[in-house]
């Protein structure tokens, strides 16, 4: 049971924080060029049963290709304490097209720390449902450890304000993987609540719930 938290609590420091929640797997978009985002949740998972860590993350669109954001991890348990800050940049390498999906590549990292995700995106854009696809590495920051595989598929579903989504998501051997389902409502133009719940598919079974808001705008003018 320790290993299977431990494999939710490092895809949520290193790679939950840069997906649009309430997914872990990210989707090739960034954010527009002098418009921020910020995003705030917390993760509840079975075995102790409250909420196991918190987040923030502040984004900001650089380019019209590229965003970068930081993120501030607060764990619940099995301590307190405020976590490293994560840095985030995510460059939109092909825009989609009629038969060609959209690719982006996204680098997180830990300043000082050898912890880090380096992770390619694909999304694609049909008539009923878009669906992401992410393959990357993430370093476990071990000395004479070899990092992980990471693999995710997505899939969004609108319905009006309301956006249906849903992953498999694992980290290493494909044993490990994960399942989650839930939803995302923009209650008011750039501002949106997400809930979903999971588990592991391997037994022993570890179950997760999040939730969390996300909150969009543009900068700030002193005109």
């Amino acid at each position: 049971m320790g290993n299977k938290v431990s494999i939710w609590l490092l895809v949520s420091l290193l790679s939950v924080s840069w997906g649009a929640r309430p997914l872990s797997t990210d989707d090739a978009g960034t954010v527009a060029f002098g418009e921020f985002e910020t995003e705030t949740g917390g993760d509840f998972i079975s075995k102790d049963n409250h909420f196991q860590s918190l987040g923030f993350t502040f984004k900001h669109g650089l380019t019209n290709h590229m965003d970068i954001g930081i993120s501030f991890p607060y764990e619940m348990s099995p301590e307190y304490g405020l976590g490293s800050a994560e840095v985030s940049m995510k460059y939109a390498l092909l825009k989609q097209q009629k038969l060609i999906p959209a690719f982006s590549s996204s680098f997180t990292f830990l300043p000082g720390g050898t912890e880090y995700v380096l992770n390619g995106i694909l999304s694609d854009d049909f008539n009923l449902f878009t669906t992401h696809v992410n393959f990357g590495y993430c370093a476990i920051g071990h000395a004479g450890k070899s990092g992980n595989l990471i693999y995710g598929m997505a899939f969004e579903f609108p319905v009006s304000s309301l956006n249906l989504v849903s992953e498999i998501y694992s980290e290493g051997e494909l044993s490990n993987m994960e399942w989650i389902a839930g939803c995302n409502l923009e209650l008011f133009e750039g501002f949106s609540f997400d809930f979903a719940g999971g588990s592991t598919v391997k037994s022993p079974v570890t179950a997760k719930v999040t939730m969390g808001i996300t909150y969009g705008f543009k900068g700030f003018s002193f005109n």
